[in-house]
């Protein structure tokens, strides 16, 4: 059912309400440009109504509202800024060198500032352009060490772990190995660990009090697993200087992993979804030559926007960003390997 309202200032609100409960809600200026949209969808497994905000200035800028309270800003030049519900913020601003472009990433999380650089290659997929991280080269990570399984099954106490808040927080999602036999599973409890860790810290602190709900489905062994082979291939391409396009993920046993608060589209309700760090997907079947969408299904679901299950449509840009931030956590856990490697935890 939809309504249109027109204001005395001459704007209008166009105004549409879903079967399922939920709405969305465009506001016109005068001029007849669209100011902002706002979307409203019943959460299944909560019951709580989500909202997920657009707002449209005129210096040609855009901010998505997300229902956790996370912004993302775009600017006309292309500079994203994104803010967390605690006010940690990251600027993301690129510059182009022919098929290269370059990412400068600064953080700032609770006072503390970092920046980097990230060198990604343009390619071309069925006459679309992407862009994929290419891993940095360090010679140091070519020792066999960090590619070869151990002698023999390794035991390795992640320092701090049970007093973090986090840990406790996603205890029902997500157990460590207890040994290691590589040094890929030792990666996988690393990258699994630093996206939740992460997702945890964004969080607004009233959520931070609530307990998940343990009706959703936990990290299986199976999927573990999958993630344990992703790594050992993203060694490889390590080694190779190779990055990982879309053509080489886009397979139904791949998982993806949810680097940030991304945007989707829910199947069944046709409702605008938002899916968070630490949630896992598969595709449902490959996406057709001419789309830029892909139909993935919900494995398991950290953030509770999506219960597990679910079927969502996702662009498959996004599924490319979750690929190269894949890669560029794989890189931190080398980084990490190498410090405990260096200080005697790890042999």
């Amino acid at each position: 059912m939809r309504d249109t309202v027109k204001h005395h200032d001459g704007t209008r609100t166009e105004s549409e309400k879903r079967s399922s409960g939920g709405s969305t809600e465009r506001t016109y200026g005068a001029d007849g440009k669209l100011k902002d949209t706002v979307s409203k969808r019943v959460n299944p497994r909560t019951g709580k109504v989500e909202t997920t905000k657009y707002e449209y200035g005129k210096d040609g800028a855009h901010t998505r509202i997300n229902p956790s309270g996370s912004r993302t800003r775009t600017d006309r030049d292309g500079t994203i800024t994104k803010t967390s519900p605690r006010g940690n913020q990251t600027v993301i601003k690129s510059t182009r060198n022919g098929d290269r472009i370059v990412i400068n990433k600064t953080t700032v999380i609770n006072g503390n500032r970092r920046t980097r650089n990230y060198d990604y290659r343009g390619y071309q997929r069925h006459g679309r352009s992407y862009y994929v991280y290419v891993p940095v080269y360090n010679p140091y990570f070519y020792n066999p060490w960090f590619y070869t399984p151990w002698y023999t099954p390794y035991a390795y106490n992640w320092y701090g772990w049970n007093s973090e808040p986090w840990y406790g927080y996603y205890g029902w999602y997500y157990r460590p190995y207890r040994t290691y036999a590589s040094p890929a599973y030792w990666l996988t409890d690393y990258l699994i660990a630093d996206m939740l860790a992460a997702r945890y810290h964004e969080l607004a602190a009233e959520e931070q009090q609530q307990r998940q709900q343990t009706s959703q489905a936990a990290i299986s062994e199976e999927i573990k697993e999958q993630v344990a082979a992703q790594v050992k291939v993203a060694l490889e391409n390590y080694k190779a200087n190779e990055p990982v396009t879309l053509e080489r993920a886009l397979d139904p046993k791949h998982v993806f992993a949810v680097h940030d608060e991304v945007s989707a589209v829910e199947v069944e309700t046709g409702e605008e979804v938002a899916l968070g760090q630490g949630d896992l997907l598969r595709l449902v079947e490959m996406p057709g030559e001419q789309d830029e969408v892909a139909t993935m299904v919900v494995v398991t679901s950290a953030s509770g926007g999506v219960q597990a299950g679910a079927k969502v449509q996702i662009a498959l840009s996004t599924l490319q960003e979750m690929e190269d931030a894949f890669a560029q956590r794989v890189e931190s856990g080398l980084e990490k390997m190498k410090e405990e490697k260096e200080a005697g935890r790890l042999r």
